[in-house]
């Protein structure tokens, strides 16, 4: 396993309560694969993402990268492992600073881990842009243009693991099939492990060989991704998965809205939505057990397990 997180939390304390952003989070990723987070807004994605890379200290739990846990590194021992753990954020304009030119923001990280020798015009023909663009400034681009700058300056320190955070949701959807399938080439070239972070199954999908299903801070169904959409076997699974299809042949989710995010819940996080709820899912939390061979599913009115 090259990223493995066990019991891994982040609680913010605002006003004297607490918002459970990130609760008891368990997954790992072998070498080479991709895991596909999806969940709707809110749910804890992002900031799961940026306890994983040590942007912001988690509360509890631990995250192994080969085999290291990260969080017991110092600030100096840490770096090294920097290089080998990045991230593309969402919106690529936001990500890159305006008055930089493309060769000033590729230059940067290397200059910061002092890394000589290696030759910027190898990232602009790993993304496929031209030599032409380096004395650009990032408002000169398009929004696909500079999603393929950022993730030039992700691989300039030949990481072994990206987090990609919503990579192609502020882009136009013609383009959103040019950085997929930029991703999965660069993926089988340069040997990449992926954690991808999004909304739409679909587009998870087609990337993934995991897929890990969010709601709430909390992990509520895990499987390969042929299995997921297979055989879903959690309500909010469901749901999500008809309507990235546009099935509307049943109502998954009831119209409760969402439970206030300050206030404490006792059972499922999805009981007051879960048009299946027993008694069981308002009294008492359930935890992710195994229903098939690695499917896990956190849900209470689900019996089926394998031992």
């Amino acid at each position: 396993m090259i990223i493995e997180t066990k019991n891994l939390t982040k609680y913010f304390f605002i006003r004297k309560k607490i918002l459970k952003a990130v609760d008891n989070i368990n997954f790992n990723i072998k070498k080479g694969e991709t895991l596909g987070l999806v969940g709707e807004s809110g749910c804890g994605k992002s900031t799961l993402a940026r306890v994983i890379l040590r942007l912001i200290p988690q509360t509890a739990g631990e995250v192994f990268f080969n085999k290291t846990n990260i969080f017991d590194l110092s600030i100096k021992e840490f770096k090294k492992y920097r290089k080998k753990m990045q991230i593309i954020f969402q919106d690529p304009y936001s990500s890159l600073n305006p008055r930089m030119t493309i060769k000033e923001i590729l230059e940067e990280p290397l200059k910061i881990h002092k890394i000589k020798g290696e030759n910027i015009y190898t990232l602009l023909d790993y993304v496929k842009m031209s030599k032409s663009c380096l004395k650009k400034f990032p408002h000169e681009f398009s929004g696909g243009q500079r999603q393929r700058i950022t993730i030039a300056r992700a691989l300039s320190l030949n990481p072994e693991f990206l987090i990609l955070d919503e990579p192609i949701s502020s882009l136009d959807v013609s383009i959103q099939a040019q950085i997929i399938n930029l991703l999965k080439t660069l993926q089988k070239n340069l040997k990449l492990t992926y954690l991808f972070i999004a909304h739409d199954l679909a587009v998870v999908k087609y990337i993934s060989t995991q897929i890990a299903v969010m709601y709430l801070g909390e992990i509520v169904e895990q499987a390969p991704s042929e299995k997921i959409f297979k055989n879903p076997f959690h309500p909010y699974t469901k749901n999500l998965i008809n309507s990235s299809l546009k099935i509307k042949k049943e109502t998954l989710i009831s119209e409760n809205e969402l439970p206030p995010q300050f206030s404490p819940i006792k059972g499922c996080n999805f009981s007051n939505r879960c048009p299946y709820a027993k008694e069981i899912c308002f009294q008492k939390k359930p935890f992710l057990k195994m229903v098939d061979k690695n499917h896990h599913v956190s849900c209470s009115s689900i019996s089926k397990k394998i031992p």
